[in-house]
């Protein structure tokens, strides 16, 4: 499944999106209120739009209901914040609810990464200037 930017729907290529219409990182782009964004899904030969497992396996149809959205599932949005597959799952029987609760009070993976990186590079610049850290 990829979402797709909503303002890569209808373009033709050479116009195109304000950048890519999907993350090749297996991440979603930002998605903004201004645009109607889109989900796709792998279809089969029987014309059916089904779901796929983190193992590959198929886990049933997806029903596509013209206006519905679904609601995503706590894996989806874990991958969607940069987290491993299961990473809210503390125990067996953890309910969704909570599972999207600590994944909306969470801060995206990547995010978090870039900025400890450009932070470890001010501290290795200090370093290098002042001979040691400067005071914060």
């Amino acid at each position: 499944m990829f979402s797709i930017l909503g303002n890569a729907i209808g373009r033709k290529s050479e116009n195109g999106p304000n950048g890519k219409p999907y993350g090749d990182d297996g991440l979603s782009p930002t998605l903004t209120t201004t645009d109607r964004h889109a989900v796709a899904f792998a279809q089969n030969q029987r014309d059916e739009v089904r779901l796929v497992g983190g193992d590959g396996q198929t886990v049933g149809k997806a029903v596509v209901e013209s206006g519905l959205v679904r609601r995503l599932t706590p894996t989806e949005c874990e991958r969607l914040q940069g987290f491993p597959d299961g990473w809210t799952r503390i125990r067996d029987a953890t309910p969704d609810g909570m599972r999207w609760q600590a994944l909306g009070n969470s801060m995206a993976v990547p995010v978090i990464r870039w900025l400890g990186k450009r932070i470890q590079a001010v501290d290795e610049i200090e370093e290098e200037v002042y001979g040691c850290h400067a005071a914060r």
